[in-house]
């Protein structure tokens, strides 16, 4: 009998734990009467994420704002460390304009993310090593013995932490950059469901489609330009943009050379706003012009191929940098 009585009990037990479990919210809200912190955005400049909801701990909801599927970027803060976290981005409801956004135009690509501060100029400067194993910056800035960051496993830098910086070097271990690929990505074309998903170290990251150029690291290296004072080289504002950003031609001549025999090449980037790479092409190119160790020339194009011909053309109809 004392056992039957005792069975009731845990059934009755049982029974009230149940309902009370089926009381409570399907979707956990860290933050809300808990000690952690819930996952969270911070504003910078030209970045679009923000969260949306918090399906448990470690999984964001995330919306693209102002709308747009080209590309996005967010800082975020109050990341779990140490386990796995996934944010989601639903494009259900996204238009660009007349077009509905489509998750399946990222299929094949992988978004970055970094740990350092994007608003820093820093966090753009990337390392190569030279043939006697010395790191060199790919800041154009930095000349002689300031171009050289050491010998080591990575580059001595300050935008990211010491413990976590061989996680942005190349499989070959010659090139560090503060910005790295992320590998886990999903997507549902059926929801229209971009996942990623990461381990991160530290609380605090950057992820992003593509490394951002923004408005503010154009600025400051412009700035640096302006102050460098490299002969041939001007800066000019055009104008305004709607939204009272300058716009500017960075002008590259040869004051060697008579103005009557140079010949012009317009390079424009950043057409669409949502579309960084753009930006770092010319930038590249940019930089390729100003390094010490340039070796930039106009390789002619001839008419109909694709590719660099060798011999001297009397009107070359194209040209790049080689």
């Amino acid at each position: 009998m004392a056992q039957n009585r005792v069975k009731q009990l845990w059934l009755t037990c049982a029974c009230l734990l149940l309902v009370l479990l089926a009381t409570l919210p399907l979707h956990a809200q860290p933050g809300e009467g808990s000690d952690v912190p819930a996952i969270a955005t911070t504003s910078q400049d030209g970045f679009n994420l923000v969260v949306s909801e918090m399906i448990t701990p470690s999984y964001a909801c995330l919306q693209v704002s102002p709308p747009t599927h080209g590309w996005f970027a967010g800082s975020f803060t109050h990341l779990p460390v140490k386990t796995p976290v996934t944010l989601g981005l639903s494009m259900g409801e996204m238009r660009d304009g007349e077009l509905d956004a489509d998750v399946t135009r990222w299929l094949g690509l992988q978004p970055v993310m970094t740990y350092a501060d994007p608003t820093q100029y820093a966090a753009y400067e990337w390392f190569r090593k030279d043939p006697q194993g010395r790191w060199i910056s790919g800041d154009p800035f930095k000349v002689g013995e300031a171009r050289y960051a050491g010998m080591e496993l990575v580059p001595k830098q300050t935008v990211i932490p010491e413990e976590v910086a061989s996680q942005f070097l190349s499989s070959d271990g010659a090139i560090w950059t503060p910005w790295r690929e992320i590998d886990n990505v999903e997507v549902l074309p059926n929801v229209n469901i971009f996942r990623i998903r990461e381990t991160y170290a530290l609380p605090s990251a950057t992820v992003a489609m593509r490394v951002p150029y923004t408005y503010t690291y154009l600025q400051d290296f412009l700035s640096r330009l302006q102050a460098a004072k490299l002969p041939g080289v001007t800066v000019d504002e055009l104008g305004k943009t709607p939204g009272g950003r300058a716009l500017q031609v960075i002008r590259v001549t040869d004051p060697t050379d008579p103005q009557a025999n140079r010949q012009s090449i317009l390079v424009i980037a950043r057409e669409h706003a949502t579309e960084p790479a753009g930006s770092w092409v010319a930038h590249g190119m940019l930089q390729t012009l100003l390094s010490e160790e340039g070796n930039a020339r106009c390789v002619p194009i001839a008419p109909g191929s694709s590719s660099p011909s060798r011999t001297r053309m009397a009107a070359p109809s194209r040209c790049m940098i080689d």
